[in-house]
């Protein structure tokens, strides 16, 4: 199989050019080998630097598996197990809840199994001078919406908060930024020989790394400043690292060596293995591990994970009963390619159907009419009396500060960490709210509500809501 590389190279060149991706890279490995390596067109769009197998990429959520390689370590040395406290490892944690505080095990900040609800709009609200102690801090006020085991429920900050305690663990005497960036290299990036990666931003910035791209709600593509990425640095176990698919196919040799790479155990089978148990089911075909999806697709046993940030796309991917595995990074973000190009991978591999083009051709066709849909629900003239008593300075808790304004006759939502164009929209119930169109931050809804006799904006992410009052 894969050996059949070029239907594959084939694809990925198209599925860039029907969504629009500037740069991406590829890498399979098979049978404990590396057997293809490549990038595809450039690092950022109109500029010629290329993409190679060593081009960095912010590669988001799979760096949770990452992480839980951390943790592995940690087990395998007796620091802790996977059923310890997370209070016996870092007793100043708290959550909103004492019981949930008490109850949380190690293994439960990795699980998406807590009943945690996922509260990312506060990672992209305020983190300008945020540090891991405050971020840690911040999740005194979080409380479950369900029962341990009861869904499956995504939490960044729960992944970061295991992340920093593990950190902490190996070294208890850093600041716990240090201590886990430490941690990760020398119980990760090292053993595995990962010379790319890292999770400084600076670094990344002077070298070989590709630009962040994202969609106006036009549908727009634009390059993006590293700072439109600098939220992820305050949560970074959750995804912050910097890497590239040559460093990746490290991570698929270990994966698929059951702890081995090059030939030396790395971590004990128990520890590696134990991350692939299901924690909480997902659908029929898949649950969650410990920082993994575990499953199958088409039939097929597979591990997996997906990372997206504001400006990139990743997955990665690998068959235990098979020795196949391959990651795939974009540098777009909220874009279908990765997934398709792993249906594609999976029809080469088992000569399955060949739906991966026809899925491309869908895709496209939806991110289209999704785009004109939004834009018909956008004034073509903004109701000046409405937006009046709008325009000001706003607070919320969790959210901070956020200020709406005029500019040439443009609405601007200045939450101060960044600042974009916004409109007026008018949903298909009536309802009339102040939604963000720029890029990356377009689509968040500031809706007007009169609540105890007062003027409110209110701001629903997923089972939460913010309330947004006039700041004096």
């Amino acid at each position: 199989m894969p050996r059949a590389s070029p239907a594959i190279d084939s694809f990925v060149d198209t599925a860039m050019k029907a969504e629009e991706v500037p740069g991406a890279a590829l890498a399979i490995v098979q049978d404990g080998k590396v057997i293809h390596e490549r990038g595809f067109a450039v690092r950022e769009l109109g500029k010629p630097a290329k993409v190679d197998a060593h081009t960095l990429f912010l590669t988001g959520s799979t760096g949770k598996s990452l992480m839980t390689l951390m943790m592995a370590r940690a087990v395998d040395a007796g620091i802790f197990t996977w059923d310890t406290p997370v209070m016996t490892v870092l007793p100043e944690f708290a959550l909103g809840s004492d019981a949930v505080t008490k109850s949380l095990l190690v293994r439960h900040t990795v699980c998406a199994c807590t009943g945690m609800p996922r509260q990312d709009l506060e990672m992209l609200f305020e983190y300008q001078g945020v540090t891991p102690e405050q971020r840690l801090a911040s999740m005194k006020s979080m409380v479950p919406t369900t029962g341990f085991g009861e869904t499956f429920q995504y939490s960044n900050m729960l992944v970061m908060a295991g992340g920093y305690a593990a950190g902490h663990a190996f070294f208890p005497k850093l600041k716990m930024g240090p201590a886990f960036d430490r941690a990760m290299q020398e119980q990760v990036f090292d053993p595995l020989a990962m010379k790319d990666t890292t999770y400084d931003f600076l670094r990344a910035g002077k070298g070989n790394h590709a630009t962040p791209h994202a969609r106006a709600v036009d549908g727009k593509l634009s390059g993006l400043p590293l700072s439109d990425e600098a939220w992820v640095t305050t949560v970074r176990p959750a995804g912050g690292q910097w890497s590239s698919v040559h460093d990746y196919t490290r991570v698929l040799q270990l994966e698929l060596g059951k702890g081995e790479f090059d030939g030396k155990r790395v971590i004990s089978e128990a520890a590696l293995l134990a991350r692939r148990k299901p924690q909480v089911k997902i659908s029929d075909e898949l649950s969650y591990g410990m920082g993994l999806v575990v499953g199958t697709e088409t039939g097929v046993p597979v591990v997996q994970h997906d990372g997206g940030t504001a400006g990139f796309t990743t997955t990665y991917f690998w068959l235990p009963e098979h020795g196949v595995g391959a990651v795939f990074v974009a540098n777009v973000g909220a874009n279908p390619v990765p997934d398709l190009v792993k249906r594609r991978i999976l029809e080469v591999v088992f000569d399955g159907e060949p739906r991966a083009e026809r899925d491309l051709a869908e895709a496209t066709k939806q991110r289209k009419k999704g785009t004109d849909d939004e834009l018909a629900l956008l004034a073509p003239q903004l109701d000046q009396a409405w937006f009046a008593p709008l325009a000001g300075t706003w607070a919320a808790p969790g959210l901070g500060r956020l200020e709406i304004k005029l500019v040439n006759g443009q609405i601007v939502v200045d939450a101060g960490e960044w600042k974009v164009n916004a409109a007026q929209k008018t949903g298909k119930d009536g309802t009339r709210a102040i939604e963000t169109i720029g890029a990356p931050f377009g689509g968040i809804e500031l809706v007007p509500e009169d609540r105890s006799g007062k003027r409110v904006l209110v701001v629903h992410d997923s089972q939460h809501e913010y309330v947004f009052e006039k700041a004096p």
